[in-house]
């Protein structure tokens, strides 16, 4: 089982940068496991500040295991300090292999249900995929506008040694949400 990213193009056309991959066509690129924004970018200032606007990447899990798989399952494991909400929808693929294509990131897909799928207790079933069969996989990113404006008001701490002066917190630059599938 692979996931891979989506392209307009054609089948196995290269997607060079995950925030194009916008449903369409499965790409020749897989999704590259624990690397920085192999899904979505950065939390900038200007995606907080139109932080109500959800961001949406397609991919496409592909069987190839050389077996016919069942009752496959897959869920996130997030870590304690979050600043996004990620939810999924599984779409069917047309005969051709593809799926919708948004015309950007900010685009909601119109056939698609999001589900949150937060921990193994809460893993959304995907059926079955035949040899070489896929599916399509839609992921909704949203912030935790809160907890960001939150943190950001704590950005500084009173120096332990000299009450009058103030240190920069150590904030999180790296969140690591996982994605697991499982099949038996």
């Amino acid at each position: 089982m692979r996931l891979y990213y989506t392209v307009a193009s054609t089948t196995d056309d290269r997607q060079t940068k995950a925030g194009n991959s916008l449903g369409g066509f499965r790409s020749s690129t897989m999704l590259p496991n624990g690397t920085f924004d192999n899904l979505f970018g950065e939390i900038s200032m200007l995606t907080i500040q139109r932080g109500d606007i959800p961001q949406y990447i397609g991919l496409i899990l592909r069987n190839e295991t050389g077996a016919e798989v069942t009752d496959i399952e897959m869920w996130f494991d997030f870590p304690e300090n979050l600043y996004s909400n990620v939810k999924v929808s599984a779409v069917a693929l047309n005969a051709n292999g593809y799926m919708e294509c948004l015309p950007n990131i900010n685009s909601r897909p119109l056939m698609a249900d999001f589900v949150e799928a937060n921990g193994e207790a809460n893993a959304v079933g995907l059926g079955a995929l035949p040899i070489d069969g896929a599916i399509g996989l839609w992921f909704e990113r949203t912030l935790n506008l809160e907890d960001i404006k939150r943190i950001q008001s704590d950005i500084y701490e009173v120096d332990p040694s000299d009450s009058r002066r103030f240190l920069p917190v150590e904030l999180a630059k790296f969140e690591d949400i996982k994605i697991n599938i499982r099949w038996p």
